[in-house]
């Protein structure tokens, strides 16, 4: 509200500004496209205040500010934790219209996403998979389609959940929704801070706000780096049950799993000919074309790094450069 009305005194002091020598101005110019502009918006100012008046009410205003959010909140939908909420000055725009493959698997994360901006009954979330699969790209693309309907997201790191309690009531009374970010948990075996995950997840004796949920990848299930060394046999812990299935309980906590498994050669190749007609390298429907295209992706990902959605995506930036050879000629 008080946003709001701080703006609304601004745009009064606009609205009461007489702008009838904009077309004295503007007529000693050689006519052109934008003058022409101008000086038509110059004569519909006066018939549009009123309409202006009855749009900017503090009521109406109050509630755009409400939903799109005021300050840096308004102006980004993506942020970091530094002590307080830093918003990503070039944050990725990736939208789930530029990903490709994995439906079954992204609809789990949208219709989570939809049930908690809705009524606020989402689990929190873990992805995970073989490297490369597009789970972190999974994440930013639901966070920037769903944007326009309040949602955030926050990006936290390990060393960030000594502070949950900070994170909590810096987002509790926001009117928007926040998906706190984890990108690729996983942890040492002697690294005791996963305990302080669970206070993250649950929130201790305070319940987690209800605009804030939880979405993780990992390339690992149960997030800690286990040893035969570390099985009860060989373990010199008198407990070494009770220590395993305290390391493993933290993946329960994320009420909802998806798997990327790395795809079939198959989806490999359908998901490199999306990205590529995104770059405008491939056409119609040039058979000798697309089975060349083909080929140097199957040898390209035996080349480097394994079947996947980011081996399809360099694959295909390769071909953007206009390399005139590959690496096996």
């Amino acid at each position: 509200q008080a946003a709001a009305e701080n703006d609304l005194k601004s745009l009064k002091l606009i609205a009461a500004c007489d702008f009838s020598f904009i077309n004295t101005v503007f007529q000693s110019f050689e006519p052109d496209g934008a003058t022409t502009r101008m000086l038509q918006e110059s004569k519909l100012i006066n018939t549009k205040r009123e309409k202006a008046a009855d749009y900017f009410s503090r009521e109406h205003f109050v509630q755009e500010i409400r939903k799109n959010g005021a300050g840096i909140l308004g102006l980004h939908t993506m942020f970091y934790w530094d002590n307080g909420l830093v918003p990503a000055s070039r944050a990725d725009t990736v939208r789930l219209a530029n990903l490709s493959g994995y439906e079954a698997e992204r609809s789990l994360v949208v219709e989570n996403t939809r049930r908690f901006l809705e009524n606020g009954a989402a689990n929190n979330l873990l992805l995970y998979g073989d490297r490369g699969t597009g789970k972190s790209a999974t994440v930013k693309a639901v966070c920037n389609d769903f944007a326009p309907r309040g949602l955030r997201l926050l990006q936290i790191r390990k060393q960030d959940f000594d502070h949950w309690r900070e994170i909590f009531a810096a987002l509790s009374n926001r009117a928007q929704k926040f998906i706190l970010f984890i990108d690729d948990l996983s942890f040492e075996t002697q690294d005791d801070t996963f305990t302080r995950l669970k206070g993250l997840l649950e929130g201790g004796i305070e319940p987690k706000p209800a605009n804030v949920v939880v979405y993780a990848t990992s390339n690992r299930r149960h997030f800690v780096r286990e040893k035969f060394s570390d099985r009860p046999a060989d373990s010199g812990d008198v407990r070494a049950f009770d220590t395993m299935q305290e390391q493993l309980s933290l993946a329960d906590r994320f009420g909802l799993t998806v798997i990327f498994a790395a795809p079939a050669q198959d989806e490999y190749l359908a998901i490199a000919a999306h990205i590529a007609r995104e770059y405008g390298l491939l056409g119609g429907d040039n058979a000798g074309e697309l089975a060349a295209f083909n080929d140097n992706a199957l040898k390209w990902e035996r080349w480097f790094n394994g079947r996947s959605p980011r081996t399809a995506r360099q694959y295909v930036e390769w071909l953007a450069a206009g390399a005139g050879r590959f690496p096996w000629d």
